[in-house]
């Protein structure tokens, strides 16, 4: 929750500091050879606190978890790319293209963040929003399914759309 009256440093021990003992735990329990845990929060922190400089944070939780995660992530990739490896070792190791880990880890921060746009949106906009963009229907099979009119299904989308589009720009995912 935004506090725009508390200092930075008052915000950041009411709201980011409480989370720094389960911070650690799922960074030990997700990245197990991660050595670099106070790194990390001190990099997550830096970032917060940027973040919350431009604007209003809802979920520091979530935020915090997310960065610290992407941290951990980043950390990883930098290490892979930083080995040196023997040639005489170069031809018995296994190439894994972890694109497809990046590729899985961005869909499933982009899914987070959709469902919490999704979630403020109003109650109807939810469902109709839902309805078209999950279960794939048409503005007809809505209109006929909640018994409205389609020019109804068509202002609440664009509605919906509008509103993802501002949740985005708010935090910056969107330009």
């Amino acid at each position: 929750m935004w506090h725009p009256k508390l200092s930075q440093s008052e915000w950041f021990e009411a709201e980011v500091k409480p989370h720094e003992p389960a911070l650690r735990g799922f960074l030990r329990n997700q990245f197990v050879d991660l050595s670099d845990i106070d790194d990390i929060l001190q990099e997550t922190y830096k970032r917060i606190l940027r973040l919350r400089e431009k604007q209003n944070i809802n979920s520091t939780k979530s935020l915090l978890f997310t960065i610290a995660k992407n941290q951990s992530i980043d950390l990883f990739r930098k290490k892979r790319r930083s080995k040196i490896i023997p040639m005489a070792e170069f031809e018995s190791i296994d190439v894994v293209d972890d694109t497809d880990v990046s590729e899985e880890v961005s869909r499933v921060d982009e899914a987070a963040i959709m469902a919490e746009a999704i979630k403020s949106l109003p109650e109807r906009c939810q469902i109709i929003f839902k309805l078209r963009k999950f279960d794939q229907l048409s503005h007809k099979e809505i209109a006929e399914r909640l018994n409205i009119k389609i020019h109804t299904v068509e202002s609440q989308l664009t509605k919906g759309l509008k509103r993802c589009r501002a949740y985005f720009k708010k935090r910056g995912l969107l330009e």
